[in-house]
């Protein structure tokens, strides 16, 4: 069974569109937090952290290809992109499978606040999907992970576990959601949203505060590329599905405790 190892990486969030800038804000204490205009139909201001739209355009538009991109495809593009950019990876051959995580994909188009006119299957993720096999021109079929909240983490074990069996060597694993009105009306019928500012692990938290982001991280077996790139081992990883609540984990842990017991066990 070949070993795993992470050999790239990229985050574009609110807080810069590298890895690294993204550290380097965390470390200086900045937030990507702040007040949205208050919208019709809530009754407190939302907060949430979202990307700047005029700066991904711009960097966006140094990309080579035609076609009209949604916000999230051009967010995905960019972060494969620059990880794919790191690493002398052949991403087009057979031995190279996309996997594409994501909630709720292109939701804005639902809704109505894309701002473009893109036809209402976009809204697929399978059709995220194969517009990013498209662009990198990548052999394989993509996968698509989409588990909620888990799915990055999912994508990433069903990534190691496809190189661990031999079925690939390399995994470009992808992912990443917008906020939407759509969105925000969902976690407000919940009652999740902060009244300000998220404050985790603060007694006088009020919710969370929304964000958007996309992510890519590079799996491998292949020596050649670890020995070119920084690697960090991949050692195991689990899921599990209590399936007590729609939105809620059991109280008495136990999922929690089968899915961190698996992993370790993998490990």
């Amino acid at each position: 069974m070949p070993e795993v190892f992470v050999v790239s990486d990229n985050i574009i969030s609110p807080l810069g569109f590298t890895t690294s800038e993204n550290m380097d804000n965390i470390i200086l204490g900045k937030s990507g937090i702040t007040r949205l205009a208050k919208k019709k139909g809530y009754e407190n201001s939302i907060w949430a952290s979202l990307i700047d739209k005029k700066e991904l355009d711009i960097i966006f538009s140094r990309q080579s290809g035609d076609g009209i991109y949604s916000r999230l495809e051009k967010m995905l593009i960019l972060s494969i992109t620059h990880a794919i950019s790191q690493i002398t990876i052949d991403y087009t051959d057979e031995n190279t499978i996309l996997i594409l995580s994501s909630t709720k994909g292109n939701i804005d188009i639902i809704d109505g606040t894309s701002g473009l006119q893109l036809p209402v299957e976009r809204v697929y993720l399978w059709k995220i999907a194969e517009i990013l096999q498209e662009y990198f021109r990548l052999k394989n079929t993509p996968l698509v992970i989409s588990t909620a909240c888990t799915s990055g983490v999912a994508a990433i074990i069903t990534g190691a576990r496809l190189i661990s069996a031999n079925r690939y060597t390399n995994a470009i694993i992808t992912g990443g959601d917008i906020i939407s009105d759509f969105v925000i009306s969902g976690f407000n019928s919940l009652h999740a949203l902060g009244e300000t500012a998220c404050k985790p692990f603060d007694k006088n938290r009020t919710g969370l505060s929304l964000g958007e982001a996309t992510g890519t991280i590079i799996l491998t077996s292949e020596e050649k590329y670890v020995r070119s790139a920084w690697a960090i081992k991949y050692l195991g990883g689990g899921t599990s599905n209590d399936a007590t609540h729609i939105s809620a984990p059991s109280r008495d842990g136990k999922g929690l405790a089968q899915v961190i017991n698996s992993s370790l066990i993998n490990a």
